[in-house]
């Protein structure tokens, strides 16, 4: 008999522990979750890129049937696939004018230890408007001891096209009722010698906020289970302080941007800044020393992230620059800003613009301009004609077929290639459709 119960008491140890352990790793991974969200809502590039298990993870978002028809109607080759890359991703919201945010609804985590996986509903604001909505899943696995992101996909909607299908409140309650109707019948009831265990808590993960700002979780497997896992405590993990800090064109640690003059400023612990030394290695790199102690740094190419040192003192201190591209530009047809123009204004203009929307003061130093695009005239037709122009100026064959518009011709602008300062590679635009009245 006694063995009968040491063999009990045993099973229930395994039990108990695998559900500890696949409790943590939930909690590990909403740990992300929580973490990718935080980062976007204060615009933080290094806790955003120290999510991602390497320097350039994929990015492929899908447009649904009707926002691609949405902006796609007409074309002869719509595209509805968006490939980027997760700095590009966070690179677009620091650049944006308006504070950025991502809403994040119905969390589900799968992991057996190594590998995981984490889907979601999620929604896109900029200030106060919803932008798109979809699906988004990560692709993930185990860094030591972190969890880290390796490909990331995800669904596109407008929110102007298509009306969302789920709200805060809403989720909110319906997650409630869900949890009413599918939870499963109480466990057994576990011997009387077993204390019951406390649930698992963490610093930096709990109820609360889990459903502030639309941040729902509709999984009902770790509230079960933590009934009788195991305590966990986990230490809080304590940033050191920096002694100093680096400011890039007035923002702190934000990456070079390549082609352009970047003013870095450089503070530590109210030093006097003409007394701190700033020295580099990298050959493509210009950079001077001015009167107010604050460097000059042009990063000749788009490069990878590069080494320097600070000396204060008897001090050094390493430092890691990175450098990111200039935003990617819009085509423009002169000054036409409608799909529509009477034709006397479409023959008026003299080619193709790149355009960056927005643009900063550092951007607006780094010239962007068009290498070549594609001149299609009645594309749906069978009597289409296409020229090939190279640079943002009609050269002659197109310049012909520009003066040969009337009512009622369509022209598309296709394989739009530009190239701003600091790139080695063109890059391809969106492309251009013109109703002639």
């Amino acid at each position: 008999m006694k063995g009968f119960l040491v063999l009990i008491f045993s099973i229930s140890s395994i039990f108990l522990f695998g559900q500890s352990k696949s409790s943590t790793e939930r909690a590990a991974l909403k740990r992300v979750v929580k973490e990718y969200k935080q980062a976007i809502a204060t615009s933080d590039e290094d806790q955003f890129n120290d999510l991602f298990f390497s320097k350039s993870v994929p990015f492929v978002g899908v447009l649904s049937t009707e926002s691609a028809a949405s902006v796609k109607k007409g074309y002869s080759k719509p595209n509805g696939i968006d490939v980027t890359d997760h700095k590009y991703f966070i690179n677009s919201i620091i650049d944006a004018e308006q504070k950025q945010l991502e809403k994040i609804y119905n969390i589900k985590t799968n992991s057996d230890g190594n590998v995981g996986s984490i889907s979601f509903d999620y929604s896109a604001h900029s200030g106060r408007t919803m932008k798109q909505w979809g699906h988004k899943k990560w692709n993930l696995v185990k860094k030591g001891r972190d969890w880290v992101i390796t490909d990331v996909v995800y669904s596109i909607h407008y929110a102007d096209v298509e009306t969302c299908p789920f709200d805060e409140e809403e989720e909110t309650s319906s997650s409630a009722a869900s949890e009413v109707a599918t939870a499963p019948a109480p466990p057994v009831k576990k011997p009387s010698y077993k204390k019951k265990r406390k649930r698992i808590e963490y610093d930096d993960v709990d109820e609360e906020e889990e459903e502030e700002d639309g941040y729902v979780d509709t999984t009902m497997e770790d509230e079960e289970e933590e009934e009788y896992a195991e305590p966990v405590t986990k230490k809080k993990k304590v940033k050191k302080k920096k002694p100093f800090t680096v400011y890039v064109n007035d923002i702190k640690n934000r990456a070079l941007m390549a082609g352009v003059q970047n003013v870095v400023k450089i503070t530590y612990e109210g030093v006097d800044p003409t007394k701190i030394d700033l020295h580099l290695t990298a050959k493509e790199v210009e950079f001077r020393k001015q009167e107010d102690g604050s460097y000059i740094l042009k990063p000749l190419r788009k490069i990878d992230d590069f080494p320097a040192y600070i000396r204060v003192g008897n001090k050094t201190i390493n430092y890691t620059f990175k450098v990111k591209g200039i935003p990617l530009p819009v085509a423009r047809l002169g000054r036409q800003q409608t799909s529509k123009v009477r034709s006397s204004a479409f023959k008026a203009e003299a080619g193709l613009l790149a355009v960056v929307p927005s643009p900063t003061k550092e951007v607006k130093q780094g010239k962007c301009r068009i290498q070549s695009f594609i001149l299609t005239k009645n594309p749906d037709t069978k009597n289409l004609k296409s020229k090939l122009n190279k640079g943002g100026r009609y050269e002659q064959s197109t310049l012909k077929l520009v003066k040969s518009a009337k009512a009622g011709d369509v022209y598309v602008f296709e394989q739009i290639k530009c190239i701003c300062a600091g790139e080695r590679a063109p890059r391809k635009l969106k492309d251009l459709r013109f109703d002639i009245k």
